[in-house]
């Protein structure tokens, strides 16, 4: 049984360049499921659990993410994304009490071999708009995702 990430810690998303608001931050595509090629949606969102790297500040989290990410993705990050922070239980909390279903999304432990701080935002399904946008409005921090 997958780890549930605690709601007291920390979670990034990668944002490319294309799901930024004009102002740098998050916009709700960047929480968007992504439709696979058998048009079924991915397992859940693809994030990644700062409090498990065991790092002494959020500078030290970030600049290690920004180092997985490099190694992780085929081309590196993109010079222009950028990396959404935002806490666990207050994302939690705000689809919680702001949907018409009290959509319950929890974020579980996924590690890799390249990734050992993966997770998954789960509870989402294909083309949730309203869901994305209730979690972008509670991104606390913007970073460059690539160092």
């Amino acid at each position: 049984m997958p780890k549930e990430v605690p709601g007291d810690n920390h979670i990034s998303r990668y944002c490319g360049f294309t799901k930024l608001k004009q102002n740098g931050w998050a916009s709700a595509a960047a929480f968007l499921l992504r439709e696979m090629e058998d048009g079924q949606a991915e397992d859940g969102l693809s994030v990644n659990w700062l409090e498990h790297l065991k790092k002494a500040t959020r500078f030290e989290a970030i600049r290690e993410i920004q180092d997985i990410l490099d190694r992780k993705m085929p081309n590196g990050a993109g010079a222009k994304a950028k990396l959404a922070v935002l806490n666990v239980g207050t994302m939690r909390g705000h689809v919680l009490n702001e949907t018409e279903d009290n959509r319950n999304l929890c974020v579980f432990h996924n590690r890799s071999r390249m990734d050992p701080s993966h997770s998954l935002i789960d509870g989402l399904r294909l083309d949730d708009l309203i869901i994305a946008e209730l979690i972008a409005e509670v991104v606390q921090e913007m970073h460059p995702a690539k160092r």
